[in-house]
């Protein structure tokens, strides 16, 4: 440490800095098309639940939720944010029952099949933490869903995880689990 300290003096006491030169790829200075649309206003109050949500201001969050469904009553984007919110707020039957109701209404989001898939295992849990095997059918509601947010987001690390976990707690199709 005193070393490095000595050595940062020298720089400092010399007076000289030299500036670093770095090469920018071609493409990143080319000029790129870019598209704009204008964002209904259910889906503005959304965006900033999601928002109030991750700095956990879930007053917030909730208040522009229930706002979005008083304005669109009939958009799984509501649902899908009290949903998202219920989960964060560790509520799994609550997050299970908005999530669907999304479904229910069209939610064409990979993170609204993720938590729904998620909060409904969670529920399967006989003590917190501990998952054990669950009937077929149950798995196949889970699964399902699953494969639907990877459709949706293949590159959706998340879904890919849980799918192997359930596999792997289920005992059977371990190669793809492992996958």
């Amino acid at each position: 440490a005193a070393q490095m300290e000595n050595q940062l003096r020298a720089y400092l006491q010399r007076g000289h800095f030299q500036s670093l030169r770095f090469s920018i790829p071609s493409g990143l200075s080319s000029v790129r098309a870019m598209s704009f649309r204008a964002l209904a206003p259910v889906e503005v109050r959304f965006r900033l639940g999601v928002m109030m949500m991750r700095i956990n201001r879930a007053g917030e969050a909730k208040a522009f939720f229930d706002d979005a469904n008083r304005i669109a009553p009939k958009s799984p984007l509501p649902a899908e944010g009290l949903g998202l919110l219920a989960a964060h707020q560790d509520d799994p039957k609550e997050a299970v029952r908005m999530l669907e109701t999304s479904i229910d209404r069209g939610s064409v989001s990979f993170r609204t099949h993720y938590a729904y898939a998620q909060e409904k295992y969670f529920l399967t849990q006989k003590k917190p933490d501990v998952f054990t095997r669950i009937d077929s059918a149950a798995e196949a509601a889970i699964e399902s869903e699953l494969v639907k947010a990877m459709r949706l987001r293949p590159d959706f690390a998340p879904a890919q995880e849980l799918m192997g976990f359930l596999l792997m707690v289920q005992g059977h199709r371990l190669d793809e689990a492992e996958q």
